[in-house]
Parts: structure tokens; sequence; C-alpha cells
């Protein structure tokens, strides 16, 4: 029973992780997601969580994230982009960048975008914003995230299948060394955040005149 509330307690927060991870703009600050799917795949393989439940969950998460990006762009504009992209580590320049390309491969953007962090919370927006029908393109969606998901989801199984020959404590050794990992990549992230933040002094003030 206790079994069973931590495998739900850990697919919801697999589905909310992975959502904020490709929701527009803010997942490129909340990276990891495939991390996330390859432990899936590892804890799959080793029993503590079911298979087909959490790669749906991992599936479900990311496609929703995709429809949820679109309406924004669609609703909502470049003014969006523009009002929210200062408080990301992305210059507005470069996701004005990609944009100016996606007229003519919307589709593959879609795919090929969706394994590179940086794009993968932007491709959907952006193509809400261009106003390009989402009807066309919500199978690749669908495709897109199946594929990112079957490739880290797979290789997390794969080393499952290793782990599930050791001993309890060595399982533990692995899992923390993967937490260990994950953590310092987050104070990576953290420091380049502060590091990239604008100073109130590079911010140049306008020269009052002096009154006579």
């Amino acid at each position: 029973m206790v079994q069973l509330l931590i495998s739900i307690l850990f697919q919801i927060l697999l589905f909310i992780a992975l959502f904020l991870e490709s929701f527009p703009l803010f997942g490129a600050i909340v990276p990891g997601g495939a991390i996330l799917i390859f432990i899936a795949g590892m804890l799959s393989k080793i029993g503590e969580i079911n298979i087909f439940i959490s790669f749906g969950v991992c599936v479900c998460a990311s496609f929703f994230a995709d429809m949820v990006g679109y309406r924004i762009g669609y609703s909502k504009g470049e003014a969006w982009v523009d009002k929210y992209s200062k408080f990301i580590l992305i210059k507005s320049s470069f996701i004005h960048a990609i944009a100016g390309k996606l007229n003519n491969h919307p589709k593959k953007a879609l795919i090929f975008g969706k394994f590179n962090p940086a794009t993968r919370s932007i491709i959907p927006l952006l193509i809400g914003i261009k106003k390009l029908p989402w009807a066309n393109l919500v199978l690749i969606s669908l495709m897109s995230s199946v594929i990112w998901v079957s490739v880290f989801f797979t290789l997390g199984f794969i080393f499952g299948k290793g782990v599930g020959m050791i001993t309890l404590l060595g399982k533990i050794s692995i899992i923390g060394t993967l937490i260990f990992f994950i953590l310092l990549y987050f104070i990576y992230l953290l420091r380049q955040a502060i590091r990239n933040r604008p100073n109130n002094k590079d911010v140049k003030k306008p020269h009052s005149k002096n009154k006579r």
C-alpha cells in the first residue's frame, strides 16, 4: 500500500516537473527533463513504478505543454515573449531568430527542437505566434514527444537492468549519486542566472540638468 502511494506521488511529481520543463519560455530555466525520464525508465525496470503508466505520464506532460505553449503564443503574441523573456537565460533576439525560420520547417522544428533544452519550450509558442495551423502539427507534436521520451526512457530502462542485479545498498548509492549530480547541475544553472542578471549599476540613468 505504501509503495503504491509512493508510486502515485512520483507519477504526479513527474508529470508536473516535465510539464514545467516544457512550459513556454520558463521551461528554459527548469531543465532536467531528460534526466527525469531516464530515472523513470530506470525505476520502471527495477519494478518500483509501472512502466506503461510512467511512460504515458512522460509523453502526456510533454504533449500537453506543447499545446499550452501553442495556445499562449496564438492568443498573446510577440508581446508576451518580449514581456517575459527578460526573466529567462535566453535573449529575445535568439527567440525572434528562431521564429524567422519556422515558416519553412515547422514540423522539423517540433521534432528536433524537442531534444534541445533551449528550444523545447519555445518552438510551440512561436508556432502559435505565427498562427500556423495546429491541426496539421498536432500529430507531429505527439510523435516528437513519443520519440523524445522513448530515447531517454529506454536508456534508463537499460541502465536499470544492471541496477536490478546489485544489492539494495548499491541501488541507494547509484540513485544518491544521480541526485547529487542533478543538484550540482541546478546549482550551476542558478549561478549562471545570477551572473547574467542585469546589474543596476549597468543601467545608465539620464543626466538631469542643473537648474541655475
